[in-house]
């Protein structure tokens, strides 16, 4: 598919994305429900976003800033590790 949408639309710089899709949909199809998909699929939407903003932007600088979403995602869907237990004093 990416040889052949490249050669047809001469546009290269957005097909190369098509060579991430089976592994973006293996994680779909094989995902389990509660089982963490944004921060399965985060290094592959960063990477998106980074040469996206890179090609079409010019914005190479900041750009790499979308790396830093994979460990925020990760942070903000994660289970707390530690649990509070309520103690009773009397």
């Amino acid at each position: 598919m990416f040889i052949v949408f490249g050669l047809m639309f001469s546009n290269w710089a957005y097909f190369w994305q098509i060579l991430l899709l089976p592994f973006m949909i293996t994680i779909l199809v094989e995902n389990k429900p509660n089982n963490y998909l944004i921060t399965a699929l985060m290094p592959f939407l960063a990477t998106i976003i980074f040469y996206s903003l890179g090609y079409f932007y010019g914005a190479w600088a900041v750009s790499w800033l979308a790396y830093l979403l994979i460990p925020l995602t990760a942070i903000l869907e994660g289970k707390p590790v530690v649990e509070i237990k309520e103690t009773d004093n009397n």
